[in-house]
């Protein structure tokens, strides 16, 4: 249930934030996502079916940690390199929510696999 809870929150946050950047990205003609840290294979999306209860979980959070762990690398970078004042604050927000997201992914997880 504390999954569930936290993917449809994070879930809120993210459709508001993706749809800003997808627009801003193909406005600056940027690079595919398969070039920034944190993308996900699709391969390793599709072995998940494979898995179920506490198994699917466990691996879920691992994939989503690591996604938000590239998401944070990459606000990071604009946050202090950035030339645009509105992107340096928007990357700030996003920093500061994804590693909020993965510090309670990472509690989730701990509470999962010892469980």
């Amino acid at each position: 249930m504390r999954l569930r809870r936290l993917v449809f929150k994070m879930s809120a946050y993210h459709d508001s934030e993706l749809h800003d950047l997808e627009k801003r990205a193909k406005d600056w003609g940027a690079v595919s996502p398969q070039q920034f840290p944190g993308w996900i294979d699709p391969a390793k999306i599709d072995a998940m079916s494979q898995l179920s209860g506490t198994d699917y979980d466990v691996r879920w959070l691992d994939l989503m940690i690591e996604h938000h762990e590239g998401a944070v690398t990459l606000a990071d970078v604009e946050a202090s390199e950035g030339a645009n004042d509105d992107l340096r604050s928007l990357a700030r927000r996003i920093a500061d929510a994804q590693r909020d997201e993965i510090a309670k992914m990472r509690e989730l997880r701990g509470s999962l696999a010892a469980g």
